[in-house]
């Protein structure tokens, strides 16, 4: 097999061979190394657009670069690729920077066909003009110099045209409606650019309610140029779909382009893949496997695992793996019965013990777990049978608005993702009470499938309120939800010690009164004091971090409400409930585009580790939580780290972590 990825081409070929004959070509992802199907023909081109080891042809005399067999080299240009009726505008972005890349650019392709043993190689010439052949056949054509700073001098024709940035408004429609209007009574055109779909909608009812009058507009793919559903004589405004994240103004042209981060602060949108979108390939636990590691058989409990053997059976050979148990036993299991082992996890602690082959332990081991969790189950099926019960508020399918929020999520959805969202969505019309379970990885996006679901209970008049372990977590979400829904009419309010007492007073009071949509806090939302006017969604994001007694006071704010737990690691409970039936469960496993990996290092402390760490982290104005178990020991590690990172701002504090 012959695994190859031309340049030029989307995905890469596998060439299979039985000796010189090609038994099969076909396409795979390089991700999960998986066929993606069959090509008829391939195209392999190479990695350079040099070749020195190739003799260079011979030349007609007196026509340096036209070659023997008739093809005239030095006389063909790319601009003799367009029609011989249509002469080519060429149009020239920074020419000062253009001609130093070329002759850059140059200068390194004579290195290259200069190199040791290509003696008889072609020379630059032949791959690439010269600068005076190419002046020859540049000059010849029509050119426009586009320069943000014209600073040459010359008997060329120049224009210019003065800009400036726009307005920045960060989510105040009535400034950006006022200024709209007074640009328009002036006689200027004014474009409004939308990221998405619902974006654009969005505007367009904005300035419906606004009474500005407006066309829609759209951009061409094959082109730049923007047409308008409506009369330009009628209105100014025009609504375009675009991707443009921050605007400009020509104050001669009379002419203003707002970008999609002037009005509302979002960030900037970046390009949907067309087509069917490929997701990364899951690799089992089995591929992580090393010889040493802990594994368990379904009937003989834990062992080592030892590597991979060949071995003669019924008259064949077969790979078998290799297990270790107790008293030095071994134990050969074929490849096909994999689904009796499992990789052996564990939260730390000392290393398992080995299991004896025949033994009796694994089998009473495995009868009292059987035990218990069959009486925890009891407990639990009549706590949920009643929830069962209980009769819910059955939400309305999506309305408009819905869409449009959607639509504004400036990323593209995992395949988990939309799978999560249209579960949470089916359980929220039900009327029975949803109580879900979604797990998922950090940073695999839990928290926009809740803030969907908080926006389809708002839309229907309830109120929403999602409880997180710690005070920061509770700011990064609060944050997050106020950008999300920036661009609609909903109240999103904060209860924690960020927030001044007479502050959460006021938040308690709005509350009640049901003034606020959502509100997200820590445990401080479980006290007594805290009511709602009408609660219908209940997001608990961590949920094996809160104690017993917070967990019943989240029992009776779950009686007849919705409610989403979100769990990058599950406790065995919570998931065996999920698994057993008793809740329901949706599983983001597919990781975003270009999401790097969590690190976690062990490791003995050494200054030199920690300043590093320190400065990579300040490096990106990022900020750094240095935790220790002794409060004495605080202030002596604060004095270090002002010695290691003198430019490092400290904080001193103690208490119990995530709480203080």
């Amino acid at each position: 097999i012959v695994d190859i990825f031309s340049p030029e081409a989307i995905r890469p070929v596998r060439i299979e061979l039985l000796g010189d004959t090609l038994e099969s070509v076909r396409e795979f992802d390089p991700r999960t190394q998986r066929s993606v199907a069959p090509v008829v023909r391939t195209t392999l081109l190479p990695l350079t657009e040099l070749n020195p080891g190739v003799a260079a042809p011979e030349e007609t005399p007196g026509r340096p670069g036209s070659l023997t067999s008739g093809r005239p080299l030095g006389d063909v240009a790319i601009f003799d690729l367009s029609l011989q009726s249509l002469r080519p505008l060429v149009f020239l972005d920074e020419p000062d920077s253009l001609n130093k890349a070329a002759a850059e650019r140059f200068r390194s392709v004579i290195e290259a066909c200069r190199k040791p043993g290509q003696a008889g190689a072609p020379g630059a010439s032949w791959f690439f003009w010269e600068e005076e052949d190419w002046n020859a056949h540049f000059t010849a054509q029509t050119r426009v110099s586009l320069e943000q700073l014209a600073l040459t001098t010359g008997d060329e024709r120049r224009y210019e045209l003065p800009s400036r940035p726009c307005s920045r408004f960060h989510g105040d429609v009535v400034a950006c409606m006022g200024e709209v209007k007074s640009k328009l009574a002036v006689g200027n055109s004014v474009f409004l650019t939308a990221a998405s779909t619902g974006e654009w909608e969005r505007l367009a009812d904005i300035c419906r309610e606004y009474e500005v009058p407006y066309v829609l507009g759209e951009t061409h793919p094959a082109s730049s140029e923007i047409t308008a559903e409506g009369s330009m004589e009628s209105a100014a405004l025009v609504l375009v779909r675009a991707p443009f994240a921050a605007g400009a103004a020509f104050p001669e042209s009379k002419l203003t382009l707002y970008g999609n981060t002037d009005l509302f602060d979002v960030a900037p949108v970046q390009e949907r893949p067309r087509g069917k979108s490929s997701t990364a390939g899951f690799l089992s636990d089995f591929t992580e496997l090393k010889p040493g590691d802990y594994v368990v058989h379904v009937d003989h409990g834990i062992g080592q695992f030892e590597g991979l053997r060949q071995i003669e059976a019924d008259g064949g050979r077969g790979e078998f793996m290799l297990l270790q148990y107790a008293e030095a036993a071994r134990l050969y299991i074929p490849l096909e019965r994999m689904d009796l082992v499992q990789s052996y996890r564990s939260l730390g602690g000392p290393k398992p013990a080995l299991d004896r082959l025949g033994g009796t332990a694994w089998t009473a081991r495995k009868s009292r777990v059987r035990k218990s969790v069959a009486e925890m189950a009891d407990r639990l099926l009549e706590l949920y049978a009643k929830r069962k019960a209980a009769a819910g508020f059955a939400f309305s399918a999506d309305t408009p608005w819905q869409h449009e929020f959607e639509d504004s999520f400036e990323f593209e959805e995992t395949p988990d993702q939309s799978a999560s969202i249209t579960d949470i969505k089916r359980d929220m019309e039900r009327d029975t009470p949803m109580d879900r379970l979604l797990c998922g990885d950090v940073g695999y996006g839990k928290t926009e499938v809740a803030m969907r679901a908080a926006f389809k209970a708002v839309a229907d008049g309830k109120q929403v309120a999602v409880l997180a372990p710690t005070t920061v977590l509770v700011f990064q979400h609060f944050e997050t939800f106020k950008q999300r829904f920036a661009a609609f009419p909903v109240r999103i309010e904060m209860l924690s010690r960020f927030r001044s007492p007479a502050e959460q007073k006021t938040v308690l009071a709005a509350l009640e009164a049901g003034k606020v949509d959502v509100v997200i806090g820590t445990h401080r939302l479980l006290s007594k004091d805290v009511k709602f006017q009408d609660l219908g969604l209940l997001v608990v994001d961590e949920e094996q971090r809160f104690g017993v007694a917070n967990k019943e006071r989240l029992k009776e704010l779950r009686g007849d409400v919705h409610a989403l737990a979100l769990s990058a690691t599950p406790i065995p409970r919570t998931l065996q409930m999920s698994l057993a039936g008793l809740r329901d469960m949706s599983v983001i496993d597919t990781p975003p585009k270009d999401r790097l990996a969590i690190q976690t290092v062990v490791a003995p402390f050494r200054e030199e580790m920690v300043r590093q760490a320190i400065e990579n982290e300040l490096s990106r104005n990022g900020q750094v939580y240095f935790v220790h178990n002794r409060v004495e020991s605080i202030h002596s590690l604060a004095s270090l780290v002002s010695k290691l990172v003198p430019k490092a701002r400290v904080i001193v504090g103690h208490g119990q972590m995530g709480e203080k």
